[in-house]
């Protein structure tokens, strides 16, 4: 008997993901499981008069059983919220269910994953006229892609992570800003959606800085960020999926212990437990303190997660349903953080870059580069040559930076002369690499400071809500 489920929270929530029906249902004229409704299956702020909805509820649990088969051949289950709809106007696929609900419903929609691009975004700001120069470039993740469009060259190589979480980026770029030719290359790190400064140089007047900015979408367009939205009060509002997905919620017991439940993949206990088969697993009744929560058989997994090294203390259960994939878990706290690790995954693991840094005086030189990759930014203008190289090396505490630089000291866009050298540099600390006093003049001092290269944020307007 599958289990029955009660909702982890009392009210339902309604949400909506800006993704193409096609992706959840197969063809939707021809699914069996799908059908036009003559009207809303309930009030909200993502339908209009006169939407064209359709049921989809059986349509899609059909596909995320077999994402291969024929749109005809449509499954009798239904998913285990209120309502599931796709709304031809607006272009979403609306929901209202329990928080419980909505996590299935978002697995579902993760497992029939749409094709994926980065775009990259650059940003040329030039501080005296307050004016920005920006470009964009999409590339698949792990694919080069080039543009030449005066007076920018570009190349852009980004690698996302398997969760589109964070990205890589090799870029060399060239640009004309004046009567300067300025070519950059660097390798960066950022997640995705944050604006970082990756160079800049001069001062006062002649200052410039670079930003840039990636991006993971759809190939429809709609970044990865901005697909899903949440009805609240007042309208709609975006509600990003978090790194690793969404965390389930907690109830404290009586005794002092959480319980949570957990949607999985279908195949996860099969990785875990190794040969053991499924037949061979223990069935037993959920607690009847849990009843709230889940009722029925389950099969008992405590000894799986034992064996990954979570305690279980005493009281504590584990039970997995295999007709819903859904895990039910009741624990210490620190039982319940090594399950969601476990289960979920932790959240994204990055060093950022390192930027480094001259005094304005020096030339107002700044450069961010990987730790152990060289970046070079490089200014032509007839015979002469600026130049500012980074090998930056982070420490293993972090708290200090080791970089290796040959630089230009720049006035007035010509060399002064030029500093090679090894340094290492504590972080968010400017040293003094080199001083020299002329006769009858102040002591002049050369500063290098290296930090990690963190997000700069950009003043936005605030989005409309999809499809109103």
């Amino acid at each position: 008997m599958a289990c029955l489920l009660a909702p982890l929270a009392h009210c339902a929530i309604t949400v909506g993901w800006k993704i193409p029906v096609d992706s959840v249902t197969g063809d939707l004229a021809k699914n069996e499981g799908a059908h036009k409704l003559d009207k809303p299956p309930g009030s909200s702020a993502f339908f209009q008069p006169g939407d064209e909805l359709w049921d989809i509820s059986t349509a899609v649990m059909a596909r995320a059983a077999d994402p291969d088969a024929e749109p005809a051949a449509a499954g009798k289950e239904k998913w285990s919220g209120e309502w599931l709809v796709w709304n031809a106007r607006s272009g979403m696929v609306v929901a209202r269910g329990t928080t419980a609900d909505i996590t299935l419903l978002q697995a579902i929609i993760e497992a029939l994953e749409q094709p994926k691009v980065i775009r990259t975004k650059l940003e040329l700001v030039r501080s005296a006229a307050g004016t920005t120069d920006s470009v964009s470039l999409v590339a698949r993740s792990g694919e080069k892609a080039t543009m030449d469009f005066s007076p920018w060259r570009i190349e852009v190589g980004p690698t996302a992570d398997s969760s589109y979480d964070i990205v890589d980026e090799s870029l060399k770029l060239a640009w004309t800003d004046g009567s300067m030719q300025w070519e950059l290359s660097t390798s960066v790190t950022s997640y995705q959606g944050q604006r970082t400064r990756i160079a800049c140089q001069g001062s006062g007047a002649k200052r410039w800085e670079l930003f840039f900015t990636p991006q993971c979408e759809y190939c429809t367009g709609v970044p990865i960020s901005e697909v899903r939205w949440k009805e609240a009060p007042g309208g709609l509002v975006c509600w990003p999926v978090p790194s690793g997905g969404d965390r389930p919620e907690r109830r404290k017991t009586p005794e002092g212990l959480e319980i949570a439940v957990y949607n999985v993949l279908p195949n996860i206990f099969d990785l875990l437990v190794g040969e053991k088969e499924e037949a061979d697993r223990r069935k037993v009744q959920v607690p009847a303190a849990m009843a709230e929560i889940m009722r029925g058989e389950v099969v008992d997994v405590r000894d799986v997660f034992q064996t990954k090294g979570i305690g279980m203390i005493p009281g504590s259960f584990a039970g997995f349903d295999p007709e819903t994939n859904r895990v039910i878990i009741a624990g210490s706290e620190a039982d319940q953080d090594l399950v969601e690790t476990l289960l979920m995954g932790g959240g994204p693991c990055w060093s950022p870059p390192s930027w480094v840094e001259t005094d304005l005086a020096s030339g107002g030189w700044g450069l961010a580069s990987m730790s152990g990759d060289k970046a070079t930014l490089r200014g032509k203008s007839g015979e002469k040559e600026l130049l500012f190289e980074i090998e930056p090396v982070t420490g293993v505490n972090n708290t200090d930076i080791g970089v290796n630089y040959c630089f230009d000291l720049v006035e007035k866009l010509e060399s002064k002369g030029r500093l090679q050298a090894a340094a290492t540099l504590h972080v968010g600390m400017p040293q003094v690499i080199a001083t020299r006093k002329r006769p009858g003049q102040d002591e002049q001092k050369v500063t290098l400071t290296a930090r990690p290269n963190l997000p700069v944020p950009e003043t936005k307007e605030s989005k409309p809500a999809p499809g109103r």
